[in-house]
């Protein structure tokens, strides 16, 4: 087995702690609907100074193969016992916090605002300063003002879903796009690339398709595609995928990244739709 390697740096109030070369076991779920990523880090065989030290970390970055897989709000902590061994365990939510922003916004009654400014003037106030946005805010027209009260993931999901779109906070940055399209990430996934088994068909049933009117929220011609572990791998990307039960272009809509580094995980699953 090749050699693991694995980062962990913590974001205190008064400095930066990275941990290198101890056991690091992960686990990590994103999804396309807005809900924020959320993960547990374990860091093994801390000392006992350095548990209190991460017990005021505001903020965790994982960074698996030297890229950053995770980059998140710390929410609270565990300590996990195995015999003379320590597990620190962080869980964390990326963009948490800034989406539980209350917003209380209101726009002149009579003057026409667009979602463009609406979007900048909800991300301006919970703190996302950066985003990537494909799809025409400024053709989303409210003509008569507009009244904005309550959390900011609230007011963003509702401009997606008017626009059709999907949407995700990934290591604090926004990215918006179409219902169909993908995200710029593309990985060319067989056998010899990292492809692990075969993809499964892993359909919603035609009576759970009826219950739910909303298809963004229903699995039609999905796959859960496991590979060895790829943090470039998010949704929205685009897999193209050779294999025995599938050979084409999916769409990402949801990812579990999960590893060990002293144990045999080390994967990426994601649930990929089958595009047009």
């Amino acid at each position: 087995m090749a050699e693991r390697i694995c980062q962990v740096q913590f974001s205190t109030p008064d400095r930066l702690l990275t941990v290198d070369g101890l056991r690091v076991e992960f686990d990590v779920k994103r999804q396309d609907d807005g809900e924020p990523a959320e993960g547990t880090v374990t860091v093994w065989n801390l000392s006992r100074d350095h548990r209190a030290l991460l017990r005021s970390a505001k903020r965790v970055t994982l960074m698996p193969q030297g890229e950053v897989l995770f980059d998140a709000d710390v929410e609270r902590y565990t300590e996990t016992y195995a015999g003379q061994d320590i597990g620190f365990a962080v869980h964390a939510r990326d963009g948490s916090k800034a989406l539980q922003t209350y917003v209380g916004r209101s726009y002149a009654g009579g003057l026409p605002v667009t979602a463009a400014t609406i979007l900048t003037d909800t991300l301006g106030a919970c703190g996302i300063t950066d985003s990537t946005v494909l799809v025409d805010l400024p053709g989303l027209v409210y003509r008569r003002g507009k009244m904005l009260y309550g959390e900011a993931w609230r007011i963003i999901d509702t401009i997606a879903r008017s626009l059709g779109a999907y949407w995700e906070v990934q290591d604090g940055k926004l990215f918006m796009w179409p219902r169909g399209t993908a995200l710029q990430t593309f990985v060319h996934l067989d056998a010899a690339t990292g492809l692990v088994g075969t993809p499964e068909r892993i359909d919603d049933n035609e009576e759970l398709r009826r219950a739910n009117p909303d298809t963004s929220r229903t699995r039609v011609n999905t796959y859960r595609v496991r590979m060895l572990l790829a943090p470039r791998v998010r949704p929205g990307a685009v897999l193209e995928v050779v294999s025995r039960s599938v050979t084409g272009t999916l769409r990402v809509r949801s990812v579990r990244a999960y590893g060990d580094t002293r144990g045999n995980d080390w994967y990426t699953e994601a649930e990929a739709e089958l595009a047009a």
